[in-house]
């Protein structure tokens, strides 16, 4: 096991997107290009190939599916609450008061 590093950098390095199916969907989604998950994963010098929310598909014609794995990006995002958590408590500890008094 190993920590997550520059897990705030990535988070933030990700735009959520909304969607429609091309097949006729009416309903819209919302969630992340896996081209963006990627440039994101790139930026931060992690292994695109071995990027455990990344998936490839060979859909054995030639083509290729892109595809995420949200469950794999929760460690990210706790990551990120830590960090930010640590910085609310260190701002507030800077006031006189602790309430920004």
């Amino acid at each position: 096991f190993r920590r997550v590093l520059f897990r705030s950098e990535f988070i933030n390095r990700l735009i959520p997107k909304s969607f429609k199916w091309k097949d006729n969907g009416v309903r819209t989604h919302y969630g992340l290009i896996a081209e963006d998950l990627c440039n994101a994963a790139n930026h931060q010098n992690y292994d695109v190939a071995n990027f455990g929310p990344y998936v490839k598909y060979d859909n054995g014609d030639g083509n290729h599916t892109k595809g995420l794995r949200y469950h794999e990006l929760i460690s990210f995002l706790i990551g990120t609450c830590k960090d930010m958590h640590a910085r609310l408590v260190e701002l507030e500890g800077s006031s006189e008061d602790g309430n920004g008094n």
